[in-house]
């Protein structure tokens, strides 16, 4: 890994846009810690408008010692002003930052001679805006809610000629990471629009079984459920081409549209269950299509013409993740696939075509298609998972297929391994897949745990080379599988060494050192189950465990129910 000296690098950075340039060609947005520069906004601006001109005054505040005054247009135009988002001043210039060129995310950057223009179509895509503007010209970076980073001031901020244009890879970017919906305008900084995305949504995940609860009608209609070797089930699937159904579905929405009128997406999806309905009616629908999406598109379809002005969204997951022959779905309709199986460890271009195929498949006859991406173990959110490095080729070619948005499911819990880097690493390759991903992983690394960088960016890199000799990197698979591999115990001692090395150079900042010893939480568990070491060894890396689990708020182990309190006892109970 090329572990980057972040704070030098951006010193130099910022010391190289004077370089070999005229003054006379750029903005002097701050000379001597002042500024001539006024910040203005509409008179009649949304609260994100006024958030992104406090963000901007504040770090530029904190970048040069310079506080520039925030405006409306209901005054005149300053002689010199940064125009940020849409106002009647920018209007007059001739500019219009619109969705039909930017879409809902997308913004503008121009210096029109004295001014500065930083503005998207809409009030958060102004914010991103601001955050893009600080992060390429000012060398600011927000690594976690508790973790930013604005170089040492300077008294003097030079802009030179700009005509940029910023649209994003995909228009909806969204992870599920706790510290994200935690602290929104963090997720914001990273240039993640999720959870405004998430606001239109009426109803979201597997629903059918939500639209069709098998409690209120399976005893009297069995008819609505699958037919599955012979018998109706209430445990699986619905039967999607019984009259009935449709009725129920179509009454369900419309009340809740009815309800809120706002809302634009509705998921009709099937159930988080295996199994296909065998009824000859599903049956022959799936057979026409070749897949068994066959009978389910069939009903989204049909809700999705009762409902025109709304988007309906459905699961390509599981069985179903094939796309179908011969039908397509309706331009209202959102195809969201699920990203499942293959080898996490490396790009799906090389272990998993398959899954590639598919989404070929729906963006050739879909207008909307989503990638619903895994990320994390899911039954073991603390494991190590050596996949960071196929994210990036995975990003690129969902963009490169056509896919217009990415959510990547991660972990709605504290905790987990890497979780603000993974957060960092995927925020902005949803923006821009181009981007070199190891170099974004040592800029974090650089930038999070400091004089530490060298020993952790070394174990990113030796956990993800020891993936050759290991077994498929699955979401769901046992830590056993992996006792010959990158967690055999030889490794895990390496990485233990490694961290042993990080925690003493940074032993004199208790701050670092918090975020060094959470780093190392995934080596000490994957000790603790796979039982490396010797019976006093763990027990004090247990004691250590607990009591950093118990400091930082850890509850839970996986996406269920597997609790640190449950996995504290069979640890102790194994030592005793």
């Amino acid at each position: 890994m090329r572990v980057l000296r972040f704070v030098i690098a951006s010193a130099l950075a910022a010391t190289m846009l004077s370089a070999g340039r005229a003054t006379n060609d750029a903005t002097v947005l701050v000379a001597g810690g002042q500024s001539q520069y006024q910040i203005v906004i509409a008179a009649a601006r949304p609260r994100q408008i006024v958030s992104a001109a406090q963000d901007l005054q504040r770090y530029l505040r904190r970048a040069t010692g310079a506080t520039l005054e925030i405006v409306d247009d209901s005054q005149p135009m300053p002689e010199h002003a940064i125009l940020l988002g849409r106002s009647d001043h920018l209007a007059a210039l001739g500019i219009d930052p619109s969705v039909e060129n930017l879409g809902t995310s997308g913004y503008i950057i121009r210096t029109v001679s004295p001014h500065l223009v930083i503005a998207g179509a809409r009030g958060l895509s102004t914010r991103f805006a601001v955050y893009g503007f600080l992060e390429d010209q000012v060398g600011c970076r927000w690594f976690a809610p508790d973790c930013d980073y604005v170089p040492p001031r300077r008294s003097e901020l030079l802009i030179w000629p700009l005509d940029e244009q910023h649209v994003p890879a995909f228009d909806c970017r969204d992870l599920n990471y706790e510290a994200l919906s935690a602290d929104p305008d963090f997720a914001i900084r990273l240039r993640l629009n999720g959870l405004q995305w998430k606001a239109g949504w009426g109803l979201w995940w597997h629903t059918l079984h939500h639209l069709v609860p098998p409690g209120k009608y399976f005893a009297d209609h069995p008819e609505y459920f699958a037919l599955v070797n012979g018998r109706r089930v209430d445990n699986q699937q619905i039967c999607t081409t019984e009259p009935g159904v449709f009725d129920i579905v179509a009454s369900a929405l419309a009340a809740k549209m009815a309800k809120n009128p706002r809302w634009k997406y509705f998921m009709v999806s099937q159930t988080d269950k295996r199994g296909v309905c065998e009824h000859y009616a599903c049956k022959r629908l799936n057979e026409r299509a070749g897949s068994d999406m066959g009978a389910t598109l069939d009903l989204v379809n049909r809700v999705a013409d009762r409902f025109p002005d709304k988007t309906i969204c459905t699961l390509a997951y599981w069985t179903t993740r094939k796309p179908p022959e011969g039908v397509r779905p309706r331009d209202n309709v959102l195809v969201m696939i699920g990203a499942g199986g293959g080898d996490r460890g490396y790009s799906f271009i090389e272990r998993h075509p398959t899954l590639v195929s598919d989404i070929e498949g729906w963006t050739a006859i879909c207008k909307t298609v989503f990638i619903w991406d895994y990320v994390v173990h899911y039954g073991q959110l603390m494991l190590p998972f050596p996949n960071l490095r196929a994210l990036g080729p995975n990003m690129a070619m969902y963009e490169d297929k056509g896919v217009q948005g990415v959510f990547a499911q991660a972990s709605p819990e504290v905790g987990g391994e890497f979780r603000h880097l993974r957060a960092y690493l995927l925020a902005r390759l949803m923006w821009d897949p181009d981007q070199d991903a190891e170099a974004i992983i040592d800029e974090f690394v650089a930038g999070y745990y400091g004089p530490a960088a060298g020993p952790i960016g070394r174990y990113i890199d030796d956990m993800h080379d020891e993936l050759a000799t290991s077994e498929r990197l699955s979401y769901l698979a046992s830590p056993d599988l992996y006792r010959s591999g990158f967690l055999s115990a030889a490794n895990l001692q390496h990485y233990s060494e490694l961290f042993d090395q990080a925690e003493q150079t940074v032993a004199g900042d208790s701050v670092l050192l918090r975020r060094v010893q959470e780093a190392r939480m995934p080596v000490m568990y994957a000790r603790l189950l796979l039982k490396t070491g010797t019976k006093a060894e763990r027990r004090e890396i247990a004691d250590t465990f607990f009591a950093l689990a118990d400091e930082l708020g850890i509850e839970k182990l996986d996406q269920w129910n597997y609790t640190v309190a449950r996995f504290k006892r069979t640890i102790y109970a194994g030592l005793n």
